[in-house]
């Protein structure tokens, strides 16, 4: 889960996209295991543009508005205040901008990467941005690893004299034990 997350999807994109649409972002294959309850998705249909996230609709759109001038890009944010989406240049009935989300830090998205239908280089104004939470991904510090070593080397030591402490009282190896009666 990232610390936060932000997708800029310009509305040419979804101008371009075929008549049947198709996923524009995804941060996990559209078919993947779970894919829809842990990722996050901005997907074209005939009729809507949704933006979706953990199975959750974050605001689902008319196509045809989407396709209309006025708009000029999908804004997704995810961040510990929640996950957000907002249709810039689109308003809503009231003629307030339009935008919708979730004030749940438990939505963020899961990132395996980043995925589409489009083909070619990507198009200008596209674009994700992520800061992945890194705090277990660590280095042991100098006296952690002398430490590491230290186990390591008492251990070798240890079987060693075991060994030898083995061909000194005369019984022999261990295989010989094993046949006693």
């Amino acid at each position: 889960t990232p610390v936060d997350f932000t997708a800029t999807v310009p509305c040419d994109v979804v101008r371009a996209m075929p008549p049947a649409g198709g996923v524009v972002l995804g941060t996990a294959p559209k078919q993947g295991k779970d894919a829809n309850l842990q990722a996050l998705f901005v997907v074209v249909s005939a009729q809507r543009v949704d933006v979706t996230d953990r199975n959750v609709v974050i605001l689902s759109v008319p196509r045809e508005q989407v396709t209309s001038p006025q708009c000029q890009r999908i804004e997704v944010t995810s961040t510990h205040a929640g996950t957000f989406a907002n249709f810039v240049g689109l308003k809503d009935p009231s003629g307030a901008p339009l935008r919708s989300g979730f004030p749940d830090p438990n939505l963020r998205p899961q990132i395996v990467g980043v995925f589409t239908d489009l083909t070619g280089p990507a198009p200008p104004g596209l674009a994700v941005s992520a800061t992945i939470d890194t705090r277990f991904s660590t280095r042991p510090t100098t006296l952690k690893l002398l430490a590491i070593i230290g186990g390591i080397v008492a251990t070798v030591v240890a079987l060693i004299a075991l060994w030898r402490l083995d061909q000194l009282d005369g019984r022999g190896s261990i295989a010989q034990l094993l046949l006693r009666p």
